[in-house]
């Protein structure tokens, strides 16, 4: 109908063979269409799990930067809206193809993990999003010890290791994030160690890393489907 009032003006001499050629086109387009379907039912989900989970770890990225002193707080904060709107249009074109065909998801273990996947995700966001402190206080408590860069370092590791698991959704592969996550382990440790003689500060601490910890948790339980789901690829084409 768009195609048509579009074309009303053109005036084509020979409207007949001019129309042939519009449902020639219009035919071998939704016959590809099948055909990308059939072969790969989830290519569309995989973009836009890919897009969704590189903009969650942009918005990780951004919330590193408050507890980085040399970062504006007022421009961190408008940079967060503008990120976490893009990333709600995000979610719901997941919402959207998620609906599109119900009985694909759940008639095959790719669909039902595609679920999973965007289940936790959801949740993932909603964890990084729930995070929010005073950081101009926290700023202030924490920047005599010296302890903010190596939190920004620890949020800078999620945030890689979630791209990281964003480019394995396209080859259905196993992610290739174990060192990031050695890194992260051995940060969370030491900030741990060092929370126990800042008595001070060691209540604020505490909850950073815990949401941290959290964060990571989910990060590697989709780590560990993405590992699941190749090896069961692999027995699959063994047999």
């Amino acid at each position: 109908i768009i195609l048509s009032t579009f074309l009303l003006g053109l005036l084509p001499p020979e409207p007949l063979r001019f129309s042939l050629y519009i449902l020639a086109g219009g035919c071998w387009f939704y016959l590809f269409t099948l055909l990308q379907i059939s072969f790969r039912p989830f290519r569309s989900l995989h973009n836009a799990l890919e897009d969704y989970t590189r903009a969650i770890a942009e918005v990780l990225r951004v919330k590193g930067k408050c507890y980085d002193e040399r970062e504006s707080l007022d421009s961190v904060y408008q940079l967060s809206i503008g990120l976490h709107i893009a990333l709600i249009q995000k979610q719901d074109q997941l919402r959207s193809l998620l609906l599109a065909d119900p009985r694909a998801l759940h008639a095959s273990a790719e669909g039902k993990l595609m679920l999973a996947r965007v289940i936790k995700l959801i949740e993932l966001y909603e964890q990084v999003s729930a995070i929010h402190y005073d950081y101009m206080q926290i700023r202030s408590k924490l920047a005599p010890s010296g302890l903010l860069p190596q939190i920004v370092r620890m949020i800078d590791l999620l945030a890689a290791d979630l791209e990281d698991l964003a480019g394995s959704f396209q080859n259905v592969k196993a992610p290739a994030g174990r060192s990031v996550n050695v890194q992260f382990e051995t940060l969370h440790a030491e900030l741990t160690s060092k929370s126990s003689f800042a008595a001070q500060h060691q209540d604020v601490l505490r909850k950073i890393l815990k949401n941290l910890n959290d964060i990571n948790s989910y990060i590697q339980q989709l780590n560990s489907a993405a590992h699941t789901y190749d090896d069961s690829i692999h027995a699959v084409d063994e047999k």
